[in-house]
């Protein structure tokens, strides 16, 4: 074998491992936000969207990196919470005629105005979380009601 021949046979093998490597990172950070891995508990919002952020991550920080694990510790975090679209169905988010004074309609009304704003890239539950997470006091009066 020639010396060009066995340079497109090692780049061709580095390009299978990359390729595997890149297929099991995807499935690890799939089983997470599906909550498949033991003790996981399954992400609320858009599920491909937190795929690519976390691909994007990996990408920059590195798979192991803290903003790795720091994005992946605060999802998990907000679906142990039960930051779900409606958990509540009488009085709780997404009810018409949950009270828009109470905490949970300022939630809500929060979570859809930042929706609206985002012109349609955000689904509830994430407009849902942000509110949350900039909003906890308001998240505490909520919970606080049950």
């Amino acid at each position: 074998m020639s010396s060009i021949e066995n340079q497109l046979i090692l780049k061709r093998a580095q390009e299978q491992i990359v390729a595997s490597n890149n297929s099991l990172r995807k499935q690890r950070f799939t089983d997470e936000i599906q909550g498949n891995r033991i003790g996981g508990v399954r992400w609320v919002g858009n599920h491909a969207k937190h795929l690519e952020h976390l691909e994007k991550l990996a990408k920059l920080f590195g798979e192991n990196s803290v903003e790795v694990d720091t994005y992946i510790a605060d999802q998990k975090t907000l679906a142990k919470h039960g930051v779900h679209p409606n958990p509540f169905p009488s009085i709780g988010f997404g009810n018409p005629t949950a009270a828009a004074g109470t905490a949970t309609g300022l939630l809500d009304a929060k979570a859809r105005k930042l929706m609206s704003e985002s012109g349609g890239a955000m689904e509830y539950t994430e407009a849902l979380g942000l509110a949350v997470r900039q909003n906890p006091g308001l998240y505490e009066q909520h919970v606080a009601r049950f």
